[in-house]
């Protein structure tokens, strides 16, 4: 039995349709990857910061920031003003740290997304080209 032909524009529609979601998509994953750049480079420590000696750092000496017990009144606050900037500082970097990682693992996963995405549309191309032959 013989194949009923197919018109002569209908593949090409088929190519021309999976050629523009690719580029939809290629234009959209574009879109997501400056993003994912922009991010990072907000979320990265600046690098001077990365490479300072430790031996130029001053290290705080336990007596300059216990306090001694004192009584308050109350509504007065307690706290070592330096203890609660350093507590500050390492939440910080804690903080940075989290955001840079999360935002490594979203970057892999949409790279993921987006590579699936691609195969599937060229071996959607390679389908349809397959089938003219």
């Amino acid at each position: 039995m013989a194949k009923n032909p197919t018109p002569p524009g209908a593949n090409n529609d088929n190519l021309l349709n999976a050629l523009e979601s690719i580029k939809g998509l290629l234009e959209q994953s574009e879109s997501k990857l400056s993003a994912a750049r922009q991010s990072i480079k907000k979320a990265t420590p600046d690098i001077d910061m990365l490479f300072t000696d430790p031996a130029e750092e001053e290290v705080p000496v336990l007596n300059d920031i216990v306090i001694p017990p004192q009584i308050h009144k109350p509504g007065e606050q307690g706290i070592d003003p330096l203890v609660l900037n350093a507590f500050i500082d390492e939440m910080q970097i804690k903080l940075e740290k989290r955001v840079r990682e999360t935002l490594m693992q979203s970057i892999v996963r949409a790279e993921s997304d987006i590579k699936k995405q691609l195969s599937a549309y060229l071996n959607q191309l390679r389908k349809l080209i397959n089938d003219e032959k």
